[in-house]
Protein backbone atom coordinates (compact mmCIF):
# COMPACT_ATOMS: atom_id res chain seq x y z
CA UNK A 1 0.00 0.00 0.00
CA UNK A 2 0.77 3.63 -0.32
CA UNK A 3 2.01 5.16 2.61
CA UNK A 4 -0.78 8.13 3.42
CA UNK A 5 0.09 11.48 2.80
CA UNK A 6 1.67 13.45 5.60
CA UNK A 7 2.02 16.97 4.00
CA UNK A 8 3.34 18.06 1.18
CA UNK A 9 5.59 14.95 -0.65
CA UNK A 10 9.12 15.74 -1.80
CA UNK A 11 10.55 13.97 -5.23
CA UNK A 12 12.78 11.35 -4.15
CA UNK A 13 15.58 12.21 -6.46
CA UNK A 14 18.64 14.58 -7.03
CA UNK A 15 16.64 17.22 -8.96
CA UNK A 16 13.11 18.62 -9.13
CA UNK A 17 9.92 16.55 -10.84
CA UNK A 18 6.83 17.68 -10.68
CA UNK A 19 4.83 15.89 -13.33
CA UNK A 20 4.30 13.28 -15.22
CA UNK A 21 3.26 12.28 -19.52
CA UNK A 22 3.32 7.80 -19.37
CA UNK A 23 4.60 1.43 -18.76
CA UNK A 24 5.31 -1.44 -19.94
CA UNK A 25 4.66 -5.87 -19.87
CA UNK A 26 1.63 -8.07 -21.11
CA UNK A 27 -0.92 -10.11 -19.24
CA UNK A 28 -2.20 -11.63 -15.66
CA UNK A 29 -4.59 -9.31 -13.94
CA UNK A 30 -3.32 -7.38 -10.28
CA UNK A 31 -3.94 -4.87 -8.68
CA UNK A 32 -2.59 -2.58 -5.30
CA UNK A 33 -4.31 -0.58 -2.73
CA UNK A 34 -7.47 1.77 -2.51
CA UNK A 35 -8.88 3.73 -5.28
CA UNK A 36 -10.22 6.92 -6.09
CA UNK A 37 -10.32 8.33 -9.78
CA UNK A 38 -8.47 11.00 -10.47
CA UNK A 39 -10.44 14.24 -11.42
CA UNK A 40 -8.85 15.86 -15.26
CA UNK A 41 -10.36 18.88 -16.19
CA UNK A 42 -8.85 18.75 -19.68
CA UNK A 43 -8.74 15.65 -21.27
CA UNK A 44 -6.19 15.93 -24.59
CA UNK A 45 -7.87 15.72 -28.34
CA UNK A 46 -4.86 14.44 -30.32
CA UNK A 47 -1.47 12.48 -29.94
CA UNK A 48 1.01 15.32 -29.97
CA UNK A 49 -1.24 17.73 -27.17
CA UNK A 50 -1.16 13.99 -24.98
CA UNK A 51 2.81 14.33 -25.32
CA UNK A 52 3.35 18.18 -25.40
CA UNK A 53 1.06 17.56 -21.39
CA UNK A 54 2.20 16.52 -18.32
CA UNK A 55 5.68 16.70 -18.82
CA UNK A 56 8.72 15.53 -16.36
CA UNK A 57 11.44 18.04 -16.07
CA UNK A 58 14.49 15.68 -16.22
CA UNK A 59 15.45 14.16 -13.18
CA UNK A 60 19.02 12.83 -11.64
CA UNK A 61 19.11 9.16 -10.55
CA UNK A 62 21.93 7.24 -9.15
CA UNK A 63 22.14 3.64 -9.09
CA UNK A 64 24.48 1.21 -6.81
CA UNK A 65 27.07 0.88 -8.56
CA UNK A 66 27.37 5.11 -9.07
CA UNK A 67 25.80 5.27 -12.79
CA UNK A 68 23.86 8.48 -13.18
CA UNK A 69 20.90 7.97 -15.19
CA UNK A 70 18.63 10.61 -16.74
CA UNK A 71 15.34 10.38 -16.41
CA UNK A 72 12.07 12.23 -18.59
CA UNK A 73 9.58 12.35 -20.31
CA UNK A 74 9.18 10.26 -23.94
CA UNK A 75 9.51 12.47 -27.08
CA UNK A 76 8.97 10.65 -30.70
CA UNK A 77 12.89 11.14 -30.82
CA UNK A 78 13.15 8.40 -28.29
CA UNK A 79 10.74 6.04 -30.29
CA UNK A 80 13.30 4.16 -32.21
CA UNK A 81 15.56 3.55 -29.35
CA UNK A 82 12.87 2.46 -26.64
CA UNK A 83 12.10 -0.31 -29.59
CA UNK A 84 15.46 -1.22 -29.78
CA UNK A 85 15.73 -1.80 -26.43
CA UNK A 86 12.24 -4.06 -25.79
CA UNK A 87 13.56 -6.42 -28.42
CA UNK A 88 17.40 -6.67 -26.78
CA UNK A 89 15.77 -7.69 -23.86
CA UNK A 90 12.49 -9.89 -25.45
CA UNK A 91 15.32 -11.68 -27.57
CA UNK A 92 17.54 -12.62 -24.46
CA UNK A 93 14.24 -13.20 -21.87
CA UNK A 94 14.13 -16.58 -20.41
CA UNK A 95 11.59 -18.03 -22.46
CA UNK A 96 12.19 -16.38 -25.40
CA UNK A 97 13.09 -19.79 -26.72
CA UNK A 98 10.31 -21.48 -25.71
CA UNK A 99 7.56 -19.22 -27.46
CA UNK A 100 6.10 -20.33 -31.26
CA UNK A 101 7.14 -18.27 -33.75
CA UNK A 102 3.76 -16.57 -34.21
CA UNK A 103 4.22 -15.60 -30.88
CA UNK A 104 7.77 -14.21 -31.43
CA UNK A 105 6.19 -12.58 -34.75
CA UNK A 106 3.45 -11.17 -32.53
CA UNK A 107 5.07 -9.42 -29.98
CA UNK A 108 8.26 -7.88 -32.02
CA UNK A 109 5.73 -6.07 -33.97
CA UNK A 110 3.78 -4.76 -31.19
CA UNK A 111 7.25 -3.60 -30.32
CA UNK A 112 8.47 -2.29 -33.49
CA UNK A 113 9.01 0.89 -34.16
CA UNK A 114 5.49 1.62 -35.18
CA UNK A 115 4.22 -0.40 -32.49
CA UNK A 116 6.12 1.73 -29.89
CA UNK A 117 4.88 5.34 -31.16
CA UNK A 118 0.98 3.76 -30.99
CA UNK A 119 1.63 2.82 -27.68
CA UNK A 120 3.34 6.14 -26.80
CA UNK A 121 0.34 8.10 -28.45
CA UNK A 122 -2.07 6.89 -26.85
CA UNK A 123 -4.48 10.03 -25.92
CA UNK A 124 -5.27 8.00 -22.31
CA UNK A 125 -1.45 7.79 -21.27
CA UNK A 126 -0.74 9.62 -18.24
CA UNK A 127 2.88 8.94 -16.94
CA UNK A 128 5.67 7.82 -20.24
CA UNK A 129 9.18 8.37 -19.05
CA UNK A 130 12.77 7.66 -20.54
CA UNK A 131 15.66 6.57 -18.88
CA UNK A 132 19.05 7.45 -20.36
CA UNK A 133 22.52 6.91 -19.14
CA UNK A 134 24.73 9.84 -19.21
CA UNK A 135 28.02 8.67 -19.66
CA UNK A 136 26.88 6.62 -22.90
CA UNK A 137 23.71 8.82 -23.90
CA UNK A 138 21.77 5.61 -24.98
CA UNK A 139 17.98 4.87 -23.50
CA UNK A 140 18.13 1.95 -20.54
CA UNK A 141 15.04 2.02 -18.83
CA UNK A 142 11.27 3.05 -20.12
CA UNK A 143 7.81 3.19 -18.35
CA UNK A 144 4.57 3.57 -19.76
CA UNK A 145 1.11 4.37 -17.70
CA UNK A 146 -2.35 4.22 -19.09
CA UNK A 147 -5.93 5.80 -17.21
CA UNK A 148 -8.06 2.93 -17.32
CA UNK A 149 -10.89 0.92 -16.12
CA UNK A 150 -10.82 -1.89 -13.31
CA UNK A 151 -11.99 -4.82 -15.18
CA UNK A 152 -13.74 -6.16 -12.68
CA UNK A 153 -15.11 -3.17 -10.95
CA UNK A 154 -15.16 -0.69 -13.18
CA UNK A 155 -12.99 2.02 -11.48
CA UNK A 156 -10.65 4.48 -12.82
CA UNK A 157 -7.09 3.19 -12.42
CA UNK A 158 -3.89 3.76 -13.85
CA UNK A 159 -2.54 0.94 -15.53
CA UNK A 160 1.02 -0.20 -16.14
CA UNK A 161 1.61 -0.97 -19.99
CA UNK A 162 5.16 -0.74 -20.59
CA UNK A 163 8.08 -1.28 -18.29
CA UNK A 164 11.78 -2.24 -19.13
CA UNK A 165 15.03 -2.00 -17.67
CA UNK A 166 18.28 -3.26 -19.92
CA UNK A 167 19.60 -6.23 -19.18
CA UNK A 168 23.32 -4.37 -18.04
CA UNK A 169 21.35 -2.07 -15.71
CA UNK A 170 19.45 -5.24 -13.96
CA UNK A 171 20.07 -5.28 -9.88
CA UNK A 172 21.40 -1.99 -9.78
CA UNK A 173 18.13 -0.07 -8.40
CA UNK A 174 16.98 1.39 -11.51
CA UNK A 175 13.60 -0.31 -12.08
CA UNK A 176 13.00 0.13 -8.55
CA UNK A 177 13.55 4.12 -8.73
CA UNK A 178 12.02 4.06 -12.15
CA UNK A 179 9.01 3.07 -10.59
CA UNK A 180 9.17 5.78 -7.77
CA UNK A 181 9.36 8.10 -9.86
CA UNK A 182 6.42 6.60 -11.85
CA UNK A 183 4.21 6.86 -8.43
CA UNK A 184 5.02 10.41 -7.74
CA UNK A 185 3.60 11.18 -10.81
CA UNK A 186 0.71 9.29 -10.96
CA UNK A 187 -0.02 10.44 -6.80
CA UNK A 188 0.34 14.23 -8.37
CA UNK A 189 -2.50 13.37 -11.14
CA UNK A 190 -5.10 12.10 -8.42
CA UNK A 191 -4.53 8.04 -8.99
CA UNK A 192 -4.68 6.08 -5.75
CA UNK A 193 -4.73 2.58 -7.63
CA UNK A 194 -2.98 0.67 -10.29
CA UNK A 195 -3.07 -2.54 -11.84
CA UNK A 196 -0.67 -4.54 -14.45
CA UNK A 197 -0.61 -7.01 -16.84
CA UNK A 198 2.45 -8.45 -16.55
CA UNK A 199 3.95 -12.06 -17.06
CA UNK A 200 7.48 -13.23 -16.32
CA UNK A 201 9.78 -11.93 -14.14
CA UNK A 202 9.04 -8.05 -14.49
CA UNK A 203 5.99 -9.22 -12.13
CA UNK A 204 7.75 -8.96 -9.32
CA UNK A 205 9.55 -5.69 -9.96
CA UNK A 206 6.18 -4.57 -10.59
CA UNK A 207 4.05 -5.95 -7.65
CA UNK A 208 7.46 -4.77 -4.98
CA UNK A 209 6.79 -1.19 -7.29
CA UNK A 210 3.60 -0.47 -5.88
CA UNK A 211 3.31 -2.35 -2.42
Amino acid sequence: MWPAHTGRRQPPWDSGCTLGAALSTTANHHTRTRTRPPRMNHRPDTAAETSANHLLPPCLLTLSDGQKIRVRSTVPADYAAISQLIQDNFSRSENYAELSAAARTAYLEANSLSGVREVCEHQDNVVSLVAIAEATKSTVGFALYRRSRHLLTGEEVAEGKRLQVSLAHKSKGLGNQLLTVVRHLLRSQGFTKVVGYTSGASFSLFEQGFQ
